[in-house]
């Protein structure tokens, strides 16, 4: 039973830090696309490219902040000894989780995901500045 608890941790950490990963990428890479079309961009309209990849950023943040949740309550429910360790199985769509879907999947609905305060807490703020940034060149172009 250790083992496999150790097993789901590593994969609750590994999405951890994909997600904290996605966020420094997306902050880096919203912020230089705004900063390069405030100067660069000769139409205010460029800058709406910028949140192509910022949706992108946030819908890998859904799945790894989702998947982490799932796993999360996977570990609660193998510490509780509700779910036997069985073959150390770590992929949630085995058959061997069928009965246990409706616990392994306890609050990681996509809507309760995305409004999350791990979501929302970081991505309004780029979403933010880049209005401010599109109204900020449309009024001084």
């Amino acid at each position: 039973r250790t083992s496999y608890l150790n097993l789901i941790q590593g994969v609750v950490s590994r999405m951890g830090g994909n997600s904290a990963i996605m966020k420094g990428f997306a902050a880096t890479t919203i912020a230089a696309m705004y900063g390069m079309c405030v100067t660069e961009c000769v139409k205010w309209y460029y800058l709406l490219t910028a949140f192509i990849p910022l949706i992108a950023f946030i819908v890998l943040d859904v799945y790894y902040l989702r998947s982490e949740r799932r796993y999360r309550n996977l570990y609660n429910l193998v510490a509780e000894k509700e779910i036997p360790p069985g073959l150390l199985y770590l992929n949630l769509r085995n058959s061997y989780f069928d009965k246990f879907k409706s616990k392994i999947n306890k609050n990681t609905g996509i809507f309760k995901t995305v409004f999350s305060i791990s979501i929302i807490g970081f991505y309004v703020w780029l979403i933010a500045v880049g209005i401010a940034v599109v109204l900020f060149s449309v009024f001084n172009v």
